[in-house]
Formats: C-alpha cells, sequence, structure tokens
C-alpha cells in the first residue's frame, strides 16, 4: 500500500529529543518528552509515547526557539505514535538558524550510496533511527 504524500514542501529528516506541552481534553496542562522525526517549513513529525488528539495545539522548544502548531494526524508507529504538527502562523522554523541536534537533507544522499554491502538505500526512509545511519553513510561516502 503506498501512502499519498499530503506536504506542500520538501522535508528534512531530524532527530532530537524536546518536551512537548498540550491542554488535555480536560483542558488539564500535558507533557511528554518527543523525538522529532522530521521537518519541513510548513511543519514536523514528532514520535511520542502515547498519542495526541487532532487539532490539539500543541508547543515545544528547539536549539531556544519556542514553536506551536495544530496537530493534523497521529498515528500508531513501532515505536510509539507519529503525530504530525503544522507550524501556526507565529511559528517558523529556520533549521539553518535553529537547529536540531540532527538534521540530515535525504537530498544530499547519493544515488549510489550503500550501507556497507547491502543493497542500495530504499527512497522512503523516514526513522529517527536512519537519519542517524543515513547520516553516517554519507559522511563514509564523501571519506
Amino acid at each position: 500500500m503506498q501512502v499519498s504524500e499530503k506536504r506542500r514542501d520538501d522535508r528534512l529528516l531530524c532527530a532530537g529529543l524536546v518536551e512537548v506541552h498540550w491542554a488535555d481534553a480536560d483542558g488539564r496542562a500535558s507533557a511528554t518528552i518527543a523525538n522529532l522525526d522530521d521537518l519541513s517549513s510548513g511543519g514536523v513529525s514528532l514520535l511520542l509515547e502515547c498519542p495526541l488528539a487532532l487539532g490539539a495545539q500543541v508547543e515545544f522548544s528547539v536549539a531556544g526557539l519556542s514553536v506551536s502548531g495544530e496537530v493534523r494526524y497521529c498515528n500508531p508507529a513501532e515505536l510509539g505514535w507519529i503525530a504530525g504538527v503544522e507550524f501556526g502562523p507565529e511559528s517558523q522554523w529556520d533549521p539553518a538558524v535553529c537547529p536540531p541536534e540532527h538534521l540530515l537533507d535525504p537530498k544530499s544522499i547519493p544515488e549510489n550510496a550503500r550501507l556497507g554491502k547491502g543493497a542500495l538505500l530504499p527512497q522512503r526512509v523516514r526513522s529517527p533511527i536512519s537519519c542517524l545511519v543515513l547520516g553516517d553513510a554519507v559522511r563514509r561516502e564523501r571519506e
């Protein structure tokens, strides 16, 4: 089954821990630690241990920058939940100015990049662990 891509902007693979804050259904303040999964100029995907409600307003900080947005989707994943957050109009995150802990542009991966002696890298790789592995593969390829 092929997943349709709904983003208008290119995505960058990223990884880094952030503390996400939101109000639950009863209006109580809630927080959890999430891992950044990928980002674009319009939003970010977060890997969390718990689901977030669609439409929930969330806030988190990256490299001293406060970011807020609305949860557009939240789906179960192998390691928890993946939530897509669309940035609010007041939140513009430029990763060149405030980079997350790990950042990789998939376009920077050479077409012939290989991990060790394995097969060619798949076109659709998007997990924090893969981000780190791909970054290492690109560094080795350039050496």
